[in-house]
């Protein structure tokens, strides 16, 4: 690590664009995040499953919880925190802020680049 934790603000999608209840894939610079807008807040994640590297934006918002396509196994949205067995680590999140119908997700100048191997 490089030392340098301030947090940069990035663009990642309008408000607007973002449907109540559905997780909606966007990135933050080369990093791909998943958004969901819950009761009017929005909150975002690492977009892949921790436990099988599956896209959570293909997921469904049961209350609060993205349940993993895969294997049905669900994270809290708001903490990242795994509910229970496969999972064995909890998920990435990230501050979001909103200006306007702009929303903006704050991560570390080093965490803009994808965490995932293609």
């Amino acid at each position: 690590m490089n030392g340098d934790t301030a947090l940069v603000a990035v663009k990642v999608a309008r408000r607007s664009e973002l449907a109540e209840g559905r997780p909606t894939a966007a990135s933050a610079g080369e990093r791909p995040i998943v958004l969901y807008r819950i009761g009017g807040a929005v909150y975002a994640t690492d977009a892949k499953c921790t436990h099988a590297n599956v896209d959570l934006a293909d997921g469904r918002v049961v209350g609060g919880l993205i349940e993993c396509p895969l294997h049905v196994a669900y994270f809290d949205i708001a903490s990242g925190k795994g509910m229970g067995p496969p999972i064995t680590r909890n998920l990435r999140t990230f501050p979001v802020s909103i200006d306007g119908d702009d929303v903006f997700v704050r991560l570390a100048a080093a965490d803009m680049q994808s965490p995932y191997s293609e």
